[in-house]
């Protein structure tokens, strides 16, 4: 390698070292010596929540309700509406709203039993519940969440 080459290589280098070492002294980010604050710390591990509907049966038996059941919504459509609607309820302090989703839901359900002559279990109620768990490294409560009810309605 000449001369020159080695000079040029050890001034790039130590460009980048200087760059890195005032970015960290001024506490700034500057591309290219950015320090990625995004990964720069541990952050707190915090619970993880989801939400479930289940239906429950004449006799109080609760059964999950699949997407099979809720027509073209799908659960995966529905748990979060059912939550935004859940979570405005809540701050116009008006339940109906959640609730009348709810029933909504509900009738349909039954409609669509009776009309599709389908072998789901006959519904007298819904529930709306939200499930949490506790971060734990090795996952031991993955199968026993915290689970309450939103709110929930009988036909």
């Amino acid at each position: 390698m000449s001369r020159f080459r080695m000079m040029l290589v050890s001034a790039l280098a130590l460009l980048i070292v200087a760059g890195h070492l005032f970015d960290a002294w001024r506490q700034q980010d500057h591309w290219p010596f950015a320090a990625y604050p995004m990964f720069a710390r541990v952050n707190k591990p915090e619970p993880f929540t989801s939400e479930e509907l289940w239906g429950v049966t004449p006799d109080g038996r609760e059964v999950p309700i699949t997407s099979a059941m809720t027509g073209i919504m799908g659960t995966n459509r529905i748990r979060p509406s059912l939550m935004r609607l859940y979570l405005t309820s809540q701050r116009a302090k008006k339940p109906e709203i959640a609730h009348d989703a709810l029933r909504g839901l509900l009738k349909d359900y039954e409609v669509r039993r009776q009309r599709e002559q389908r072998d789901w279990p006959q519904l007298a109620g819904m529930k709306f519940y939200q499930l949490r768990w506790e971060f734990d490294w090795w996952a031991k409560n993955r199968d026993t969440p915290q689970r309450t009810v939103l709110f929930e309605v009988t036909s």
